[in-house]
């Protein structure tokens, strides 16, 4: 909330950063990427999921 309890525009904001806005953007659009990858890589360790390694091919291939 901003001074006397009105909401921050957004607009007003981006505009008065001119032509810095769109690399603010994108500078908080990888903060969140790095964010949502860690989260994924959190969830994926704590349900035992190998990222790194892939799958193996014996499984798929028929046996004899």
């Amino acid at each position: 909330m901003a001074i006397y309890g009105i909401p921050y525009d957004a607009n007003l904001m981006l505009a008065s950063l001119g032509p810095y806005a769109w690399i603010m953007i994108g500078i908080e659009l990888l903060i969140w990427g790095v964010i949502a990858l860690s989260f994924v890589v959190k969830v994926a360790k704590r349900f035992g999921i190998e990222l790194t390694k892939p799958p193996s091919s014996e499984n798929a291939l028929p046996h004899n």
